[in-house]
């Protein structure tokens, strides 16, 4: 019997696949919207944090993206062979098909991990473009033929996740503004350190909202920086509690200078003074559910680089749960523990976070163990006169906490400072002696005031190390030095943070402890951690890909030999 209406039995077979393939395409887009969504419902719901349904979200396009190639190949082989392929592209469906079709496929390629990763921006701008062209094409291309549904579903869920976005900055403040200033690491082009080369290193960000929401483990904001080159971009933040909370409404970040938004705005900062600026913002936030860490009697935190902004506000919640259990009678000190392992490259991740370190010193359950795994010298905060102190930390002092530095081997190259006329930031010295150099760096900073406090000794100190005859060359110099533990030659700028940043270096501060050029094997160290601990164990990584698999290798064999005790792993994602 004759086929009255497809023609050929070729033709109906590739229009009922491809028809099958376009249909369950489309039931997919409320999902792929839905779950994409900054306030996601699901979310709530389940409790579970935005990259697992991001993971979603990304499984159900690609397997949308392959069934809009399939709708498309069956049609375009039923028009070849009805011959009226030319004939279709009168007809308004058939042109907004290739729209849709087209901007799929780019959403697609765009989206792979090597693009995604490498250009991000351009990533990230496709997606907000081909997006809505996707959903132009597929609603003219579908208006005539039916399941707008789906559609009104997905364009529903869209501009209602904006319109929350859009009530969450008004609630948050609208435009606030947001004090920014820029942590420096002075590199040549070698990478060497450098006194005339300024490179942004870490961005810490202050930001006073309206107090409508409070700061909680686990919270993130979206920061949309109101420039002219970057206002339409919004962009993920941990938020960190901070250290001495001056009003209930302060935000604080910590921003890893990479690529991008945080690139252009390193390049703003340091072309102004001190490396601050105040710059207008909108906070669109909060996002990210609690984390419930509190039911553990121990936990052990292990934080890459900028992921402490991730584990910082855990540790410190979880610590002062554990201290308030322990001042009721609740429990004893030996049954609780915190400790906080910090892996860093770079010393100025530390000069970012004083304030942070200092407070978590101060809990009294919290351990910090910070490594430092490449040392290449520091820059003194918001002294842009004298530049940085040390090429090279050889070796790690010896220390003793009651008696300061006893002794150190120390290579260092020792400038020359020149005192600029009428400048108080500056200093008059030729050439330092090691002694010298290294207690001024080392030691314990006190005031300075237009007549400094100097003691006749530490005049006759002065006179005795420094070495006759004037020369501006720089020398290195690799000798052994040892001292009582005494206050210092003050010869630096007056700085409460400086003080405190110097007592970290040299360990003042209880329960932290720095190792230099140490990378740690987190496989050993949570096994033997987690060995003299006893109850529940929760052990929380957020770091590069390669610390947190041997952070769970680690969690793993500690949970083989640890017989009966409870330990479980959670491993956070570091937002940017």
């Amino acid at each position: 019997m004759p086929n009255t209406v497809f023609g050929l039995e070729c033709i109906e077979s590739n229009i009922y696949i491809g028809d099958r393939a376009g249909i369950i395409a489309i039931t997919q887009l409320p999902l792929i919207f839905a779950f994409t969504a900054r306030n996601n419902l699901f979310s709530v719901i389940t409790g579970w944090p935005y990259r697992t349904f991001n993971i979603f979200h990304r499984w159900i396009s690609r397997f949308v993206v392959v069934l809009i190639f399939l709708h498309a190949i069956f049609y375009y082989d039923s028009a070849r062979r009805n011959g009226d392929y030319i004939q279709r592209w009168g007809l308004t469906k058939w042109r907004f098909a290739h729209v849709g079709i087209l901007s799929g496929f780019i959403l697609g390629i765009t989206s792979v991990y090597p693009f995604r990763n490498k250009f991000y921006e351009a990533f990230k701008s496709c997606h907000q473009v081909f997006s809505i062209l996707f959903i132009v094409g597929t609603w003219y291309h579908c208006v005539t033929l039916g399941w707008m549904e789906f559609l009104y579903v997905t364009i529903g869920l869209w501009g209602l996740d904006h319109m929350i976005r859009f009530f969450k900055i008004m609630v948050s403040g609208g435009v606030v503004a947001a004090n920014c200033e820029l942590i420096i690491s002075k590199r040549d082009s070698f990478g060497s350190l450098s006194s005339e080369i300024a490179v942004g290193h870490t961005i810490k960000v202050t930001i006073n909202h309206s107090g409508y929401w409070r700061h909680y483990p686990g919270c993130y904001v979206f920061v949309y920086f109101l420039k002219p080159n970057m206002f339409w971009q919004s962009h993920p933040f941990t938020t960190i509690e901070p250290s001495v909370v001056q009003a209930a409404n302060q935000l604080v970040l910590l921003i890893r200078v990479k690529e991008g938004v945080t690139s252009q705005l390193s390049e703003f900062l340091l072309s102004q003074p001190e490396y601050k600026a105040k710059i207008s913002v909108l906070v669109e936030g909060p996002y990210g559910s609690p984390i419930g860490f509190r039911g553990y009697q121990n936990a052990i935190f292990v934080a890459g680089g900028i992921g402490i902004t991730v584990v910082y506000t855990l540790a410190l919640d979880l610590a002062r749960q554990h201290k308030a259990e322990i001042l009721r009678g609740d429990a004893k000190a030996s049954d609780r523990s915190v400790t906080l392992y910090w892996i860093t490259p770079s010393i100025e991740s530390i000069e970012s976070s004083v304030d942070e370190i200092a407070a978590m010193s101060e809990i009294g359950c919290l351990n910090l163990k910070i490594f430092i795994t490449r040392q290449h010298g520091f820059s003194l905060p918001h002294n842009r006169g004298i530049p940085s102190f040390i090429d090279l930390l050889s070796t790690k002092p010896e220390k003793n906490r009651l008696g300061g530095i006893q002794s150190a081997t120390l290579e260092m190259c020792i400038p020359s400072f020149v005192q600029e006329s009428g400048s108080k930031d500056s200093i008059v010295l030729d050439e330092l002696s090691p002694l010298i150099y290294a207690n001024m760096l080392y030691g314990e900073i006190g005031s300075f005031n237009d007549t400094p406090p100097f003691t006749q000794h530490r005049e006759e100190q002065v006179k005795a190390a420094t070495p006759s005859g004037k020369g501006s060359s720089r020398v290195s110099h690799t000798q052994e030095f040892s001292w009582a533990g005494t206050p210092p030659l003050t010869l630096l700028k007056p700085s409460d943070k400086l003080q405190l940043y110097h007592d970290i270096l040299l360990e003042n501060l209880p329960r932290v402890e720095i190792k230099w050029g140490v990378k740690p094997s987190m496989k050993t160290e949570i096994v033997e951690n987690v060995g003299k601990l006893s109850g529940t164990t929760a052990v929380v990584a957020c770091g590069p890909d390669r610390l947190n698999c041997d952070t769970r290798d680690g969690t793993i064999k500690a949970m083989r030999d640890s017989g009966n005790e409870r330990i479980d792993y959670f491993e956070e994602k570091l937002l940017w």
